[in-house]
């Protein structure tokens, strides 16, 4: 890797030729690529839910209540610092690549060096965290050490922005895929183990470094003119400037969603925490739902609110009250199936995960109703206030974790994330003038389901 390059001292770097006849495909052949990306980017999207489910099941069975709260201790822990190694990374540098205005090589190796000194930072204080962790909770070190490892390793993964960038969708799905079971299958092999914690974690390891070789050897093939990579001091102050901010908002989002399982682990042991982490998998399960929604909806909304801000509002507003009734039913078929669920995916040993599956599951209907919300922000240009919104939301899931768990246990964790979802997905949106037409406009979509009159225009 060069050091300091200027960015206008290597004209002739990766600025990959635009080849004449490429780009004149013939337009089925064009709509025949994009089916097939789509085809396989929706199978890889779908084999990572439900391999990462499976995943989540086989730990839970095979390490038990008081094993398993300890596993998720330990990620709850080790979630609180991943951000700081990458939050918002992929986005910004694909679109450098995509805009070309920086020589790939650049932005290849400046990226690279900033995700490895953010992975070396997390590697630094999952070493620290596991020295304060141990005591109790022994099994948990080895796997924080592996955690913090695997993040550096994934700074090598910004190579897949630039086969993306290069339309070579495919080829990175069928990387992740291949890795992903590849991991899987070292996975069940470190279940078996007398070191079920140490292979889980070492497992992780390799499949983040498998991944890598294989971005790394896919980029090589398409743009073999970016290596040797270079290094920016100024690219690389700008890259962080514009990265602050995510990786802020990152952490607050790791703080509000993982705090619960941290103090309900120091105040009620790993049994607690194992079976509150049951209930939680159990119901995030759903999130799966919003998130598929909105990557097909984000796109039209976007394009309408450019059209015609009107038609956007009632586009939204449609979209808020579809999403609420989803959620709704989620919840509602969650919680009549609450104990049958539980002892089919967990086992006997997870029966008390049932009422707190009840009771968690209503986050489920706050995440559809704030992935609703999320194109507002956007389109509105009020993404500043998301992180203010996203900073008290982390404060308040801390006072009502040290308020509530202490005396009621894992019931506690689990009213403490319904609260602070309920917060950030409505209440907070009230706070600011700004944000405060999002507010009435969800309110009266959730309140008046059945509305079929528009609603009137929103001044923003």
């Amino acid at each position: 890797m060069v050091t300091d390059a200027c960015l206008q001292g290597l004209p002739s770097i990766s600025r990959p030729a635009v080849n004449s006849q490429s780009t004149k495909h013939h337009p089925s052949a064009m709509k025949h690529s994009l089916a097939r990306d789509t085809a396989i980017t929706s199978t890889e999207r779908a084999l990572r839910l439900l391999v990462g489910f499976a995943t989540t099941l086989l730990i839970a069975r095979t390490l038990g209540p008081i094993q398993y709260g300890e596993y998720a201790g330990a990620i709850a822990l080790a979630a609180l610092f991943i951000p700081l190694a990458g939050a918002g990374t992929d986005g910004i540098l694909l679109r450098e690549f995509v805009r070309g205005e920086t020589p790939a090589a650049i932005v290849l190796g400046t990226g690279i060096a900033l995700r490895l000194l953010a992975g070396l930072a997390v590697l630094s204080l999952c070493a620290m965290a596991a020295l304060l962790w141990s005591p109790g909770h022994e099994n948990s070190a080895p796997l924080l050490l592996c955690l913090g490892v695997t993040a550096c390793v994934q700074s090598i993964w910004v190579v897949e922005q630039l086969l993306l960038s290069r339309l070579q969708i495919a080829r990175a799905a069928v990387a992740r895929s291949v890795c992903l079971l590849s991991g899987l299958s070292l996975k069940l092999v470190a279940l078996q183990s007398n070191s079920p914690f140490l292979g889980l974690g070492l497992a992780g390891i390799f499949e983040a470094g498998l991944c890598a070789l294989l971005f790394i050897r896919g980029s090589k093939q398409i743009d073999a003119q970016v290596f040797p990579l270079h290094w920016s001091s100024p690219y690389f102050r700008k890259l962080l400037s514009q990265l602050s901010p995510l990786i802020l908002s990152g952490v607050a989002v790791a703080l509000y969603s993982r705090l619960t399982t941290l103090v309900l682990t120091h105040f009620h042991g790993a049994e607690s925490a194992g079976i509150y982490a049951a209930a939680f998998s159990l119901s995030e399960a759903w999130y799966a739902i919003p998130v598929a929604v909105m990557a097909a909806a984000a796109p039209r909304l976007a394009r309408s609110h450019a059209k015609d801000t009107a038609h956007f509002e009632q586009q939204l507003a449609r979209l808020i009250r579809a999403m609420s009734w989803a959620g709704l039913i989620c919840v509602l078929l969650t919680w009549l199936g609450a104990d049958q669920l539980v002892t089919v995916v967990f086992g006997r040993a997870y029966s008390m995960s049932a009422p707190l599956l009840q009771l968690h599951v209503l986050s489920s209907w706050l995440v559809f109703i704030s992935a609703a919300a999320d194109p507002w922000y956007v389109n509105n240009n009020l993404q500043s206030y998301v992180l203010r919104k996203t900073m008290l939301t982390a404060a308040l899931n801390l006072i009502l974790s040290l308020s509530l768990i202490p005396t009621f246990g894992a019931a506690g964790a689990a009213l403490t994330t319904v609260v602070t979802y309920c917060f950030s997905a409505i209440i907070g949106n009230a706070i600011w003038r700004q944000t405060r037409p999002l507010f009435w406009l969800q309110i009266r979509n959730i309140l008046r389901p059945f509305r079929s009159k528009p609603p009137p225009p929103l001044n923003v």
